[in-house]
């Protein structure tokens, strides 16, 4: 619905538990159309995104060129100075639009990457209950042979 709606302007979803492959996958909607100019995520549940999920945050602000406000906490420094240095790209060529100076060549999104949820460890499968043991091989008639011997 995102990548379609070619009117929506503010997009605010604070204080909601929206993971991180999600805020990714909503931000990468947003980018291709170029029609929002306010992203807010901030006060998230899982308040701590991670590193890798920040930096592609950055990764991903790079192709957007119409949002001058995105509201979101990052702890990486790298990827904070990005994010606030695409802002300023974005708010500066607005203003040269508006005073009718030449704005600086936009670089076009590559192709559409899917943000997938981290899994939890191998025991715990995504409906979070144990994973069964995997079946155990069948023994072969020596090894059954063997031990009905042993028993003996």
């Amino acid at each position: 619905a995102l990548r379609e709606n070619k009117t929506l302007k503010s997009f605010n979803i604070e204080s909601n538990y929206i993971t991180g492959p999600v805020i990714l996958n909503m931000l990468q909607s947003i980018s291709e159309n170029q029609t929002v100019v306010e992203f807010r995520v901030a006060n998230q549940r899982p308040q701590l995104l991670g590193c890798k999920v920040e930096m592609e945050v950055a990764d991903l602000m790079q192709y957007n060129y119409t949002l001058l406000k995105f509201g979101i906490f990052l702890e990486v420094p790298g990827a904070r100075v990005r994010l606030q240095e695409y802002l300023q790209r974005n708010n500066d060529a607005l203003r040269q639009e508006r005073m009718g100076q030449p704005t600086p060549e936009r670089i076009p999104m590559p192709e559409k990457k899917e943000f997938k949820k981290r899994e939890m460890n191998g025991d715990v499968s995504k409906s979070g209950t144990k994973k069964a043991p995997p079946p155990k091989e069948e023994e072969s008639e020596e090894e059954s042979e063997e031990e009905e011997s042993d028993e003996e």
